[in-house]
């Protein structure tokens, strides 16, 4: 019998409207190439499993100390502390634990299995035009599960979407766009040492993955996150409409409000967030952002 590939996933979530047309189940992968300053799932970034303290929940009673066999576990100055880099997430700790304040982020899990839960809602997708939608976390990093559960999406008649940074070879884009229905792909930053300084990759690899989509005609939402001071500059605006435009694109440019729920995330994890005092966009100046691409010619909108 043939070797089912398997997979570090995060989470399954389903009912989702913000990952491609309809009603969707969103797959999110762990693991990325990426280091967005600004990332809104640090629980994505590693492929394995991670040990999750949720500070808000814990009481402080001191049951998880004894439960750990590596005594990672301490509680000092009032607070209950974890050291991560030594947990191999075994959650002996999380039995232990009376609040539920430990929890263990992602899992192993096969296609069949992943497969078991997007066939739940086949009906809500036929109704709504909506599917599966590959994310994370970047997918195409677990490029076997991720072309093996495309396959199954397509055999059981589910539409299919790829969520990805566009960061990987240009032999597995192709392929994994060959079997994919829509294209979600996110578009940063545009100066390449920018880019690199805030996400830790150069662009080129994606604005040349990006050009080979719109080659292909696959229909495409690009989704660029606004981040204040750091990619909000008419340079910035300027340079992706030159990208769009001078592609071919004919598909939507989503623009997305960067926000701070998720920072409370990275200290349950035991990860700095190295972008702190970034002012919020307001309204006015998203609507200002998404005029200028409208004005030129660009399909846009506010997510």
């Amino acid at each position: 019998m043939e070797r089912q590939p398997t997979a570090g996933i995060l989470k399954i979530q389903r009912f989702s409207i913000n990952d491609g047309p309809g009603i969707r189940t969103t797959v999110f992968f762990k693991g990325c190439p990426l280091r967005c300053r600004w990332c809104h799932n640090p629980d994505s970034l590693s492929p394995k499993p991670q040990l999750s303290l949720i500070h808000r929940l814990c009481t402080g009673c001191g049951a998880y100390i004894g439960a750990c066999p590596e005594h990672l576990h301490a509680f000092e100055n009032g607070r209950h502390t974890v050291r991560y880099d030594a947990c191999d997430a075994c959650g002996r700790c999380i039995a232990a634990c009376p609040s539920s304040a430990l929890t263990i982020q992602g899992e192993r899990m096969s296609v069949e299995q992943v497969m078991a839960q997007v066939i739940r809602d086949k009906d809500y997708y036929g109704e709504s035009g909506g599917g599966i939608t590959l994310s994370g976390g970047e997918p195409t990093l677990q490029y076997e599960f991720a072309e093996a559960l495309l396959r199954e999406a397509a055999c059981a008649g589910i539409d299919t979407a790829l969520d990805t940074s566009g960061y990987c070879s240009a032999e597995r884009f192709e392929t994994l766009l060959g079997l994919t229905d829509w294209l979600l792909l996110d578009l940063k930053i545009m100066d390449p040492d920018l880019h690199k300084t805030y996400t830790g990759v150069d662009n080129t690899l994606i604005h040349e993955n990006f050009r080979r989509a719109v080659g292909m005609g696959k229909p495409i939402i690009v989704r660029h996150i606004v981040v204040p001071t750091v990619n909000d500059s008419d340079d910035e605006h300027a340079k992706l409409a030159a990208l769009l435009l001078g592609s071919g694109f004919t598909g939507r440019l989503e623009l997305l409000p960067y926000h701070r729920m998720a920072t409370a995330k990275y200290d349950d994890l035991g990860i700095e967030y190295t972008l702190p005092g970034v002012p919020l966009p307001t309204d006015g100046q998203m609507e200002r952002i998404r005029d200028y691409f409208c004005a030129h010619g660009i399909n846009c909108k506010i997510n």
